[in-house]
């Protein structure tokens, strides 16, 4: 019974290790810790910035229009003084 508790656990951590052994290699190679980003991450990092410039580019939108009815509403007042 302990025998094949041990054998579960260590095909399970088999199982679940990250690490490759090649084909006949005695020697397993090191963990390493995994660099880089899960594909959801990425999603969620890419979602993130198009929000961010969603309300950058509405938020020009609105300046770009203000400063043109400012510049009408100068050019009416001058053709008034006239």
């Amino acid at each position: 019974m302990a025998r094949e508790d041990s054998e579960q656990r260590s095909i399970s951590r088999f199982l679940s290790s990250p690490r490759k052994a090649a084909i006949g290699a005695s020697k397993q190679a090191p963990v390493l810790p995994r660099s880089g980003f899960t594909l959801f991450e990425l999603v969620v990092v890419t979602g993130i910035i198009l929000v961010a410039a969603g309300l950058l580019l509405a938020a020009v939108v609105k300046v770009r229009e203000s400063s043109l009815e400012a510049q009408c509403s100068n050019n009416l007042r001058h053709l008034e003084e006239v």
